[in-house]
């Protein structure tokens, strides 16, 4: 019930109850008799003027606490995450100075959350620079480092196996440290950026990652589906859809307890991607987000997208992203 309800109804509560004393008013208990005609006319004129003036004071209320309603609405707004409203001045003094203190309050806080998404974005590029520059290091040094050991190792193998096979075990044992320590090196340069990605594109290292993952996780099926072309995609653009998926997935194995996944990526000028599972949900106001749908959600506004999340008890979790092809575009309100 809205505050000019309760000053409007405390209001006719108080004269009612102050016409009731005035007619129940007598100098004992044995002097209260029925009501005769005139008084009850006089109650019924009474009651109807009463209504007419509680209907004239709710409405004088409505007009002086709407700047008041205006004010709660535009706090609601700032709860909600919308930094982007104003709200409008009333002609009160002492009213348009709060909404003047609330109205800075929403552009700082407004200020604050585009620069905190800016160095977000910065320093998820940066990460994913970084990642490129030591996988390619990996790569060409610590890579063909490992390779030559290896190679010199079989060498030394093959020409001793016969006068000196103590030496010859040796660099068998050496070849087979250097396998290890390659694979190794391997599986580090494809956490840090997937080779497939480079090599074949997108598409081809989103399924891979699939299969690989319904490889090691035989209590829950992925499926993946893509229905778009993803071969014009930036660098940028792939690497961070990638990671999304990757990130959803991890959620999925850690949290979900599901037994089936779906991911679909559509779209033509504006790429959708959704992920879905019917694992135990949970209810959004009562659990706070964890450190992998936040990453997600810094991702898409990476990509200067929208991201929507679904999920309530027992129902599993949805996850809808949308992000422009082209960069270029203005970016999108959050």
């Amino acid at each position: 019930m809205s505050l000019r309800s309760r000053v409007a109804l405390l209001i006719l509560a108080l004269f009612m109850a102050g016409m009731l004393a005035e007619l129940l008013r007598t100098d004992s208990l044995s002097h209260i008799t029925v009501l005769d005609d005139s008084t009850r006319d006089y109650l019924v004129s009474a009651t109807g003027w009463l209504l007419l003036l509680n209907i004239v004071i709710y409405l004088m209320l409505g007009y002086w606490l709407r700047p008041i309603d205006s004010i709660v609405a535009g706090l609601h707004e700032i709860e909600r995450g919308d930094f982007g409203k104003r709200i409008s001045l009333s002609g009160v003094r002492e009213l348009d100075q709060i909404a003047g203190n609330i109205n800075h309050l929403t552009t700082v806080l407004g200020a604050s959350r585009a620069e905190n998404e800016r160095l977000q974005s910065e320093s998820i590029s940066k990460g994913e620079r970084e990642r490129l520059s030591l996988a390619r290091e990996l790569h060409d040094s610590l890579g063909q480092s490992i390779t030559a050991i290896k190679a010199v190792s079989v060498s030394i193998g093959m020409r001793t196996r016969e006068q000196l096979p103590d030496i010859a075990e040796s660099a068998c044992q050496i070849e087979k440290i250097s396998e290890a320590a390659y694979l190794a090196v391997r599986n580090l340069m494809s956490s840090l950026r997937p080779p497939v990605l480079d090599e074949l594109g997108l598409k081809a290292a989103l399924q891979q990652m699939v299969d690989d993952w319904n490889l090691y996780h035989e209590s829950t099926f992925c499926r993946l589906r893509i229905d778009c072309d993803l071969d014009d995609l930036g660098g940028e653009q792939a690497i961070n859809i990638y990671r999304i998926v990757q990130e959803g997935l991890n959620n999925i194995a850690s949290h979900a307890q599901a037994s089936e996944a779906n991911i679909l990526l559509s779209g033509h000028e504006v790429l959708t991607l959704s992920m879905e599972d019917n694992g135990v949900g949970f209810d959004p106001d009562q659990v706070k987000k964890g450190m992998g749908l936040w990453n997600i959600q810094d991702r898409v506004n990476l990509l200067q997208g929208k991201f929507q999340l679904v999920a309530s008890p027992g129902n599993g979790l949805k996850l809808f992203m949308e992000f422009p092809r082209d960069l270029s575009q203005r970016k999108w309100n959050q």
